[in-house]
């Protein structure tokens, strides 16, 4: 065999531990240090400074897209209480609780169906575009206004309070 990192052959029954091993712990904890480092680097400034990693890359998404910082805000929060601060995704990147059938398909919850998504990149996708499409767009701008028609019936208030709990 060929150690094609060291460029030396090596004796598979004479193998010897290397000088210095891996430590798996250290690894992990290195690789999702760079992975915050890669992320954090990633997302834009985007003006707002969200508790949840999740929030950011929404936000960012959502700046992209054209919304205006009180509707990154609205959709943040949405996002937040719908899916109890991304503890709930609806088993499958679902960050808006959207209904219907996602890229992957869907999956019924209490008796109501919600879409899946095969990536976080999709499924924020998809909810910020309905969001903008089916609200932002109809001049739905506050989240008193979008309460009714996105929860399907007459919010009582609990809705858009802890909506407005969630947007910070």
């Amino acid at each position: 065999e060929v150690d094609e990192s060291a460029g030396e052959a090596v004796d598979p029954d004479n193998q010897q531990p290397p000088e210095n091993p891996i430590n798996v712990e250290t690894v992990d904890a290195e690789v999702k240090d760079e992975a915050a480092d890669v992320l954090t680097s990633e997302v834009p400034t985007i003006g707002f400074n969200f508790k949840h990693e999740s929030s950011n890359i929404l936000a960012a998404k959502a700046q992209a897209m054209g919304f205006t910082d009180e509707q990154i805000k609205i959709a943040v929060g949405i996002s937040r209480w719908e899916t109890g601060n991304y503890d709930h995704l609806c088993g499958g990147y679902n960050y808006g609780g959207v209904t219907g059938s996602g890229d992957a398909g869907s999956v019924v919850l209490k008796g109501r169906t919600y879409a899946i998504y095969t990536s976080m990149d999709a499924g924020m996708d998809a909810y910020l575009s309905n969001l903008k499409r089916n609200y932002f767009d109809q001049g739905l701008n506050s989240p008193e206004s979008i309460s009714s028609k996105y929860l399907g019936y007459e919010d009582d208030g609990s809705w858009t309070n802890g909506v407005k709990g969630c947007m910070n």
